[in-house]
């Protein structure tokens, strides 16, 4: 899935000869090292001859930051954690954290770093994505404010002001400070890559997976854009193309636990029975529920909401009923529309009243008894079609979120609808048999 390159001219060498690593060469190392198999070879050979000679104090930070640089971060932390404590080894401890989904320590190292050289690009970046990670965004802000007075050539800046922008629900700023980003750099692959995940969330497949599409030839190569895309090729039962997006994963960076769990699923999905088919939706679905939902674009009032629930995750927020969400202060209908919509895109409602916290009975999986039904069109949202603003409007009152409930309704009950006449009635017919489906029959 990654194009092969020309092996670059670097001498892997200095990595144990030096007497003492510094960040950006490292940083460039890894850079190169992730995309060109037989440089990465070559580093591995020498790691291997070097494990005996614990020649110095520095010996666990070295190899840890190779290991790093490796992707290697199961035997990385252990050794940059026991190493002696200093601006190098915390660096990349710090960097380790971060990238295995730990923003707490993460932050804890950083910002030391941060504030003892607040100019320096390399430090700023990563300190940025802690605070975000962590939900601290006015600090965040701050930070990047400062910062563009020395790298406002820089698009990392504007890109990462865009993720507080988007953190914060104001897309249409977000969306600037990434076009500000990317007319610096115009493959900027972080800006990319949040662009291509937020067209994800909001259930723009086909705006996502071009993007990602055009990450993956990119250099650097974001893995989580190969493991997105390749959970994009699952959905629309490309399984084979999602093979090769886990297996590039796996070739650069051998551990990566969502690769190879993912590989596991989509290789048995090629040759898989209705039976194997339900279990790898099951599994897709408990992907879905891991999602964190500041992740996801909304309103500020309806993040504080969720805040105050102590929501975190998708799945949090599925058993969860209606009524729970409106007795929060400050929630209304309004709100209550817009995470319906989000729940929707990735085929999910609240609990019925009545529901057993915790209970997964409210999420649609696949009807494998009912073939003529099609159940994988009966799941899709009716927010990924294009409908007018009053077909919509009736959709939330009725509490139309996929298209298997729309076909549940009879045509009398959309004709009762307030605001809902014979002309909307039959452009839903009509789309619903372009799809080979109907309303349910009834007396009109």
């Amino acid at each position: 899935m990654v194009k092969a390159v020309k092996e670059p001219d670097i001498d892997v060498k200095f990595v144990f000869s030096k007497s003492e690593l510094d960040i950006p060469e490292s940083l460039e190392l890894k850079e190169n090292i992730i995309h060109h198999v037989k440089l990465r070879h070559n580093l591995e050979k020498m790691l291997e001859e070097y494990l005996d000679k614990k020649d110095s104090e520095s010996y666990n930070t070295r190899i840890g930051i190779v290991y790093w640089i490796l992707n290697r971060h199961d035997k990385a932390v252990p050794l940059l954690e026991a190493a002696r404590s200093s601006r190098l080894t915390n660096y990349f401890l710090g960097l380790c954290y971060q990238e295995t989904d730990n923003p707490e320590k993460a932050h804890e190292l950083l910002k030391k770093l941060y504030k003892d050289e607040p100019d320096k690009l390399y430090f700023i970046c990563p300190m940025v994505s802690a605070l975000i990670r962590r939900g601290e965004i006015d600090e965040a802000s701050k930070i990047l404010e400062n910062a563009k007075k020395e790298h406002r050539a820089e698009a990392d800046i504007y890109c990462y002001t865009g993720w507080c922008f988007e953190y914060l629900g104001e897309y249409k700023k977000a969306d600037a400070e990434y076009q500000h980003a990317l007319r610096l750099e115009p493959d900027h692959s972080e800006t990319m890559f949040r662009m291509a995940y937020r067209a994800d969330l909001q259930g723009k497949d086909e705006q996502a997976i071009k993007l990602y599409e055009k990450l993956c030839n990119q250099r650097p190569t974001y893995f989580n854009a190969l493991v997105n895309l390749g959970i994009m090729y699952e959905d629309k039962g490309e399984f084979d193309k999602a093979v090769k997006c886990y297996e590039s994963v796996l070739e650069y960076s051998p551990v990566h636990p969502k690769a190879s769990m993912y590989l596991k699923d989509a290789k048995a999905a090629l040759n898989m029975y209705y039976n194997d088919e339900l279990k790898r939706r099951e599994q897709h679905l408990k992907n879905i529920m891991t999602i964190p939902i500041t992740d996801f674009p909304m309103s500020i009032r309806s993040r504080a909401c969720l805040e105050d629930l102590g929501i975190k995750m998708l799945g949090d927020l599925a058993v969860k009923t209606e009524d729970e969400l409106l007795k929060c202060e400050n929630f209304g209908m309004t709100s209550l529309n817009e995470l319906r919509e989000i729940m929707a895109r990735k085929g999910l409602t609240f609990t019925l009243p009545g529901g057993v916290p915790g209970q997964q009975a409210n999420i649609s999986l696949p009807i494998i008894d009912e073939p003529n039904k099609k159940p994988d069109i009966l799941n899709k949202s009716i927010f990924d079609m294009e409908w007018s603003a009053r077909i919509r409007s009736c959709f939330g009152r009725l509490k139309i979120y996929t298209l298997r409930d729309l076909v549940s309704k009879s045509e009398r009950e959309l004709l009762d609808t307030k605001n809902l006449g014979q002309i909307s009635v039959k452009e839903i017919k009509q789309r619903l048999a372009a799809l080979g489906l109907s309303l349910t029959a009834g007396a009109l």
